[in-house]
């Protein structure tokens, strides 16, 4: 893969997570990519359902504990997972304890509505998979189902948008004939979200609850922070000396990276690569020395977006609203622009798998390795002088993944001398009165839960993906094709002798051996890796507002 097809990449990833269904930038978050900081495999992710994987309390604490120092961390803004020197729990708890709340109170009225609200996103109904969860899980489950329609219909839009020179008709014909079937799939997803996920309720009910929240700030900031210290002494070891914790952090759906589990399906075509360096952000245009071919026929990938699970912070419903304020002298949260104690943090990540990498080129005397890290593709060619720069980055990352590989032994080792295993906290072990999850969602298998995943077919002579229902043959590391020769005019009359009289005589010709026949190559991954983060930007915070009590 070179440097264009990597740029392209990229920016069709963004165009998909960045964009609205219009199309039109989405300010509040950004996509992040890894470029070798997080080395993650299945077994991160057991410490959610022990049994099932034979973890024993130790390792499932250790695991669970790994898993929140490695991802509450506050990141910068811009397009290479950066983070800042801050913990996001740490920032978070100084924000609570040093805030100033309004004075105001909520009436009886008031207090009535709030509590109506809370009951309400707090109440259990079935999902589509059968399992009882609260109702604000339930309206997630349907907006992530949407989600993934519109980001269907986005892989396939962008590709007939970008398409250019051999193939963009042929991809422009598909996207007019499947147009109207992904639209219709996104408007089903949509009606589902309405009625099953019940849409507009949870959205008043949770703007009732923000709103009246604020209609007595001085309690819910006191329990915003028992909120916290409840999550944080679940997880703590009491020492002589010290006492150490961590904030109990978990992912949904918990099940993702099982095989058979449905995972969205994502193409680059080579007709794409050069409309999309058109569209390409200019600082992921600065990281290259872009070359000016396309090295690729086509590329294909599964990938699934995963929420990070804290239910001990609260952005939407405490970070955004206008109740609070900061000690004079105190340096603002987040200007909104980049700047402050927590400017942004990772909200969702995005794994892939399944990478399947066609190219054309001459036989090698070396069969090529099949195997690829897809972090190492995409930023393996970056220029000299940007090198450096991304591996400080990673460096960061894996300076914190010692301290924490260290701390774990120190807490593992201080929990056998009490004699008791580490504290394993699941989603609800602790309850308080701002939880709305109950359980984290489980997917079913692919032979049981079917999600509409269509995409834009590859043209005939290029490797041909297999559909949900029926999964074509894997192709061979390396498929021969054959094309018929043909000869141009201009050729054909060089070959017509000129001058002669009577019979021709063909005379013998010496021709160049044939060049070696065009192959297709065929590079692949399929284990899972960690693409990125989804990171949420935090707008000018704090934001008080001037109407309210503040003595």
């Amino acid at each position: 893969m070179n440097t264009s097809v990597a740029v392209a990449f990229l920016t069709k990833m963004k165009l998909i997570f960045e964009t609205d269904a219009a199309g039109n930038p989405q300010k509040d978050k950004f996509l992040a990519f890894q470029n070798g900081a997080f080395p993650v495999a299945k077994d991160n992710f057991y410490f959610m359902q022990p049994a099932k994987y034979g973890l024993d309390a130790g390792s499932t604490a250790g695991w669970a504990m790994n898993f929140s120092k490695m991802f509450n961390f506050v990141s910068a803004l811009d397009d290479v997972i950066t983070s800042t020197s801050d913990e996001l729990d740490a920032v978070y708890h100084d924000i609570l304890t040093s805030c100033a709340p309004a004075t105001s109170k909520r009436t009886q009225q008031q207090q009535q509505r709030y509590e109506q609200a809370l009951q309400f996103l707090q109440q259990t109904v079935a999902s589509a998979t059968g399992q009882q969860v609260d109702m604000l899980t339930n309206y997630e489950y349907y907006n992530g189902i949407y989600k993934q329609a519109l980001s269907a219909y986005k892989n396939a839009k962008i590709a007939a948008d970008t398409a250019q020179g051999e193939g963009a008709a042929e991809i422009k014909q598909q996207w007019a004939a499947e147009e109207p079937s992904l639209k219709s799939a996104c408007d089903l997803a949509m009606v589902n979200w309405e009625t099953k996920g019940r849409k507009t309720e949870v959205e008043n009910k949770l703007a009732d609850f923000m709103l009246l929240a604020g209609d007595s700030p001085t309690k819910t900031v006191a329990d915003l922070k028992l909120d916290y210290e409840e999550f944080a002494r679940a997880t703590a070891v009491d020492t002589l000396a010290n006492e150490i914790t961590y904030l109990p952090t978990h992912f949904s759906p918990i099940n993702f990276f099982d095989d058979a589990v449905i995972w969205q399906k994502l193409s680059l075509d080579k007709a794409e690569v050069l409309g999309l360096l058109q569209r390409a952000p200019e600082r992921l245009r600065k990281l290259f020395d872009l070359d000016a071919a396309v090295d690729i026929e086509n590329m294909t990938l599964d990938y699934t977006v995963v929420d990070i699970v804290r239910e001990w912070f609260h952005f939407q419903d405490f970070l955004l609203q206008r109740y609070w304020k900061l000690p004079a002298g105190r340096l603002p949260v987040s200007d909104g622009q980049g700047q402050g104690k927590l400017p942004s943090f990772p909200d969702k990540m995005i794994f892939v798998r399944n990478i399947k990498i066609v190219s054309k080129q001459t036989p090698q005397p070396t069969p090529p390795t099949n195997k690829l890290d897809f972090y190492k593709l995409l930023f393996s060619k970056v220029k000299a002088s940007i090198a450096p720069v991304l591996q400080n980055k990673v460096q960061v990352f894996q300076t914190r993944e010692s301290q924490n590989k260290a701390l774990i032994k120190t807490m593992t080792d201080l929990a056998a001398r009490k004699g008791r295993p580490l504290t394993v906290v699941q989603p609800a072990a602790v309850k308080t009165r701002f939880n709305f999850r109950t359980a984290p969602l489980v997917l079913q298998p692919a032979a049981q839960l079917t999600v509409a995943q269509p995409m834009v077919a590859l043209r005939s002579d290029k490797l041909l993906m297999g559909s949900v229902v029926k999964a074509a043959a894997a192709p061979a590391a390396t498929v021969a094709t054959t094309r018929m020769a043909t000869i141009s005019p201009g050729i054909l009359a060089s070959r017509i002798p000129t001058g002669v009289v009577g019979p021709r005589v063909l005379q013998p010709t010496v021709t160049a051996p044939p060049p070696p026949p065009v192959q297709l190559q065929v590079t692949e991954q399929k284990e899972m890796e960690l693409l990125g983060f989804i990171c949420r930007v935090v707008p000018a915070c704090p934001n008080p507002d001037p109407e309210l009590q503040w003595t």
